[in-house]
């Protein structure tokens, strides 16, 4: 793995049971933490001080910001509720907008970059809906995809399909949905037809997440790793394996590092994984007794720093996300490496600075020579 640096800076303390999912702001603001007591906790991660705090009965399952609609956040519930906060205009908290009710329990949800449309997992189902705006709510005009094509590794699987992951690509605007026991399917959410197939490696599979150039996707294996896959070519490219003994998570979500080269993911020992398909795996230890990692999130890279959020189990009678900065090892124009922000010395000076800096030398020189010339 490359010379990251990774330090823990913050444990940040409000719920009662395992949190599920945390989510980062898309300008990197605010964090907004869930889990299975059914509260919802935004935090300034400039102080890292709690700005609202919402409670639901239903433990929380989905949580996911609008990139497009300033301070939107959709919050999902195992009872099939989906409620949208927005900030209020004094920006001081969120209040609920809209509450809608789905069948069965919300496992994921997409926004589209491209449109309006939102895809909604809940049960065996999966929703299309827009979104609009004064106020922000969801349109009634549902459409449903179709039951996707029978796999051969889910084929004795009893039950409707069930949608581990979802997620639009950004250039075509399809929907990828990565289901338990019936593979990767591309659909095609105008026409809610199949648009393209991917027979996964392993069986069962876990969540999923997809690079931001729309091609390279990383599925959890839920045996040794995650794999890698090609959307372009529907093909299994590779597996980066994680550590002898270390388990993936079932449930707990994946997230792309900025740049797209490598991805964090929970694990049921108490650990999470930054694992790229080049360098290999990173961990970050979270000590003895941590419990289960159930989430992660990943901020973009502000002045060479970016923020990892890991969502855990009960740690010592308590649930907690910890903070921790990461400093990912970048290249230079030239080919340099080097760590974070580093001081540039200049290897070459202009005419100015020549000059600047003969004037100076002249004055050092003529003034030591005054001094020596009076003690004489």
């Amino acid at each position: 793995m490359s010379p990251d640096e990774l330090s823990l800076q913050k444990t940040l303390e409000g719920h009662t049971a395992a949190i599920t999912v945390v989510e980062f702001s898309p300008d990197g603001k605010f964090l907004a933490s869930a889990g299975d007591d059914g509260a919802v906790l935004i935090f300034s991660t400039s102080s890292w001080t709690p700005m609202h705090r919402f409670v639901d009965v239903s433990p929380v399952s989905v949580l996911a910001w609008h990139q497009n609609r300033r301070y939107l956040l959709f919050c999902g519930h195992q009872s099939g509720d989906l409620h949208l906060l927005t900030m209020t205009k004094s920006m001081q908290k969120f209040t609920i907008v809209q509450t809608s009710t789905f069948t069965g329990c919300i496992r994921s949800l997409s926004l589209s970059p491209a449109s309006s449309r939102v895809a909604i997992a809940h049960g065996h189902e999966i929703a299309l809906v827009d979104v609009i705006s004064n106020p922000h709510r969801l349109k009634d005009n549902r459409a449903y995809l179709p039951k996707p094509p029978a796999s051969p590794l889910g084929a004795n699987k009893s039950g409707g399909p069930v949608a581990k992951s979802l997620q639009f690509m950004k250039k075509k605007n399809y929907l990828v949905v990565t289901y338990a026991a019936h593979g990767i399917v591309i659909w095609d959410p105008h026409t809610l037809t199949v648009a393209g197939e991917i027979s996964p490696r392993t069986f069962p599979i876990g969540r999923s997440i997809i690079a931001t150039d729309d091609d390279i996707m990383a599925v959890s294996n839920l045996i040794n790793g995650v794999d890698w896959y090609s959307l372009s070519d529907l093909m299994f490219l590779s597996t980066t394996k994680l550590p002898a003994g270390s388990v993936c998570y079932p449930l707990s979500t994946l997230t792309y590092s900025e740049d797209g080269t490598s991805i964090i993911l929970g694990s049921a020992e108490g650990s999470a994984y930054i694992l790229s398909r080049d360098k290999g795996v990173k961990i970050l230890e979270h000590g003895v007794g941590s419990g289960i990692i159930r989430s992660v999130a990943f901020t973009p890279t502000v002045g060479g720093q970016a923020l990892i959020a890991t969502g855990t189990g009960e740690l010592n009678g308590r649930a907690a996300v910890t903070i921790w900065t990461y400093m990912p090892e970048k290249k230079s124009k030239r080919g340099i490496s080097f760590v974070g922000i580093q001081r540039v010395v200049p290897v070459g000076l202009t005419l100015t600075q020549i000059l600047i800096n003969g004037a100076l030398l002249f004055l050092c020189c003529a003034w030591v020579g005054h001094f020596l010339t009076k003690a004489a």
